[in-house]
């Protein structure tokens, strides 16, 4: 049929509008809807193409208003919904800050307060569960670390920054912990009729206990250097007795110690387990006399500690040094050892005792093939020419 087909109902064929949607509908041919007046109203038009019934057109009508109410009360509903949806996170937000990012707030505070190496920082514990638990063991390491940084400061007193001034001698040392607490010790004291004791060793391990070791060495060897009657074999068996006595062989300790005579140039020495000093003289290395006592703590057998003399001539050179130094590995891998440290030391021996240990120190680095991952200790002494 034509355009002016009948509709059914009948009364809506006086409506143009609604007339030319169908119009609309037939010549495209596919499925179309519009927004049309009819009877003083507004609806939502949809009308069909046919497919069986030909040249007809299938409407359906649903009133606008209808369709704006039900709009309205779905925009109603999801204004609701997103209103509680930010409600709800803004408690589940509150509640998860509360609960996690404030405590870890909390320990990255006490984080960077250890970065500034400020032990005075505590952690607030805001809550007893796991995170509430990890600041309290964070509180109890901060004050142990207090306690390390308290006894670091008591060993820094206890080893000497620079090495004194010897007539006839001149001296340089260096100590550097691995550690906030070292096992390593040296000294060089003054004695009542005017020769020096030179002390160097190295306690097994690192940390609290090494240090305290190093403090109670340093107790006794000062005690016995204000001694009139200053003894270096009696010093020793002391040490080893105390030492036997009171670790039980979990703690020893190598100790070299030498007396310096700076009018005759002669060097009275007792050795316990420690390296050996390289001796130099007109630029060639010495045999040093062979002194091989166990560590101080080790035993109590055959507790004797001989003494060996040793002459310095002028521009002779002794470099007195911890284990570092000849375990440490070169650049292909095999440790110096006593003869690769002693190499690097004759390289050197024309510069004064500080330039020298400058230099040495600055070659193992450069030539080794690992860290130095040990406490280090080292004292060159050199009789004037």
């Amino acid at each position: 049929s034509s355009v002016y087909s009948e509709l059914w109902p009948r009364e809506t064929e006086s409506e143009q509008e609604l007339m030319s949607f169908v119009r609309q509908v037939r010549r495209s041919n596919s499925p179309q809807n519009t927004i049309i007046t009819w009877h003083g109203a507004r609806w939502v038009a949809a009308g069909s193409p046919g497919k069986k019934l030909v040249d007809t057109v299938l409407l359906s009508l649903y009133p606008l208003e209808e369709v704006d109410r039900e709009i309205g009360r779905i925009r109603t509903g999801l204004i609701w919904g997103v209103l509680f949806a930010i409600i709800l996170a803004l408690l589940v937000g509150s509640l998860f800050s509360h609960t996690l990012l404030r405590p870890i707030a909390n320990l990255m505070s006490g984080v960077q307060a250890l970065r500034r190496r400020d032990t005075s920082h505590r952690l607030e514990i805001m809550q007893n569960d796991e995170l509430g638990r990890l600041s309290e063991a964070f509180n109890a390491t901060t004050e142990t670390l207090a306690d390390i940084i308290s006894a670091r400061a008591i060993q820094e007193q206890l080893i000497p920054e620079k090495a004194p001034a010897i007539e006839g001698f001149v001296a340089d040392l260096i100590y550097v912990p691995a550690t906030d607490l070292g096992g390593d010790y040296c000294d060089i004291l003054p004695l009542s009729d005017g020769r020096w004791l030179l002390i160097i060793g190295d306690v097994t391990g690192h940390g609290v206990s090494s240090a305290m070791v190093t403090t109670m060495i340093k107790a006794v060897v000062t005690e016995y250097a204000g001694n009139s009657e200053f003894s270096l074999s009696e010093m020793f068996a002391c040490l080893n007795d105390m030492l036997f006595s009171q670790f039980k062989r979990k703690k020893c300790m190598t100790l070299f110690s030498a007396i310096i005579d700076s009018a005759s140039g002669q060097i009275a020495c007792i050795n316990a387990g420690h390296p050996l000093p390289l001796h130099f003289s007109a630029g060639n290395r010495q045999q040093f006399p062979l002194l091989c006592r166990p560590p101080l703590g080790f035993s109590l057998r055959n507790a004797e500690f001989p003494e060996a003399k040793v002459e310095m001539v002028p521009g002779d050179c002794l470099v007195f040094y911890t284990d570092i130094f000849i375990e440490t590995a070169d650049s292909s891998g095999k440790p110096y050892g006593s003869e690769g440290f002693a190499r690097i030391c004759s390289r050197y021996l024309h510069l004064p005792p500080a330039e020298m240990r400058a230099a040495i120190m600055a070659t193992i680095r450069k030539e080794s093939a690992q860290e130095l991952d040990d406490d280090l200790t080292l004292i060159i002494l050199k009789r004037n020419g």
